[in-house]
């Protein structure tokens, strides 16, 4: 608490970039916390995405006999980047919440906190997703020029995943319970997201309508440069991004707005 304090003071209410070596101080602390709290620590950021990645494949490999080439493949490509969207969602929607004690004590910018969540669980995502690649070079799939779309897809679910979380975090306080909610939702947008199956064979106004969620779209993205060596739709990317981009934008503005009301409500 004392080092957090020192590297809030002195400093004033004002822009992320302000306070970004204190959102890199706060994600370096719970990293390290998260991994003195097991024996294995830092193996489980690996080990325990893995062991979850192999219970859904074998369920859908063997128990539902998808039956898709590099069926193994396709769905780790897709389950991935799905747990760095829906575990920064979950957690960043409790970030202040669980947080009051600390608002209590020391100034800080609420919307430190819930970046706080977003940064410690994109370096456990780069980590993975770099030994995927390692993971699928060894399997044959050597990286093309392609490859340099994977900055762009990466990019544009950061903001995706980063505005959401942020959206998250400020409206939970308000209405605790819609967490329940917001579980239940993510398990539903998990089965319709492409992770499972591949939404071109479904056709007609299924496939419409599930080319309405950016989660399909992004799966896809990183499945055509790792998979197929092929370039991403770029249009739907910037799409993404931009509208991305503006609820960012006012989720941030909206944590601002009630920066001194969240210790009040947070309960």
């Amino acid at each position: 608490m004392a080092d957090l304090a020192t590297a809030t003071a002195g400093r004033r209410p004002g822009t992320f970039r302000r306070y970004f070596a204190l959102i890199l101080y706060k994600t370096y602390t719970e990293l390290r916390a998260e991994a003195s709290r097991t024996y294995f620590g830092y193996v489980w950021w690996v080990v325990e995405p893995v062991l979850s990645m192999s219970v859904y494949y074998f369920v859908f490999e063997y128990l539902f006999r998808q039956g898709t080439a590099n069926f193994g493949l396709f769905l780790i490509i897709g389950l991935i980047p799905w747990r760095w969207f829906s575990t920064s969602i979950t957690h960043g929607s409790s970030a202040l919440i669980q947080s009051r004690a600390l608002m209590k004590q020391v100034y800080l910018p609420k919307v430190v906190l819930p970046l706080v969540t977003l940064a410690s669980n994109t370096f456990k995502f780069l980590v993975v997703f770099a030994l995927l690649i390692a993971f699928l070079w060894l399997m044959g799939f050597a990286p093309g020029p392609q490859y340099l779309a994977l900055v762009a897809v990466i990019l544009v679910q950061g903001l995706l995943v980063g505005g959401l979380t942020l959206l998250a975090a400020a409206v939970t306080p308000f209405v605790p319970d819609l967490r329940v909610l917001l579980d239940n939702f993510l398990r539903l947008l998990f089965f319709v997201s492409g992770i499972f199956h591949d939404i071109d064979v479904l056709g007609g106004k299924a496939e419409s309508l599930l080319r309405l969620n950016p989660l399909t779209w992004l799966t896809e993205a990183y499945r055509e440069i790792l998979l197929h060596r092929q370039w991403p739709d770029f249009e739907a990317l910037l799409w993404i991004g931009a509208c991305s981009a503006v609820v960012l934008f006012l989720a941030e503005r909206l944590i601002r707005r009630f920066e001194f009301v969240y210790p009040k409500l947070s309960r």
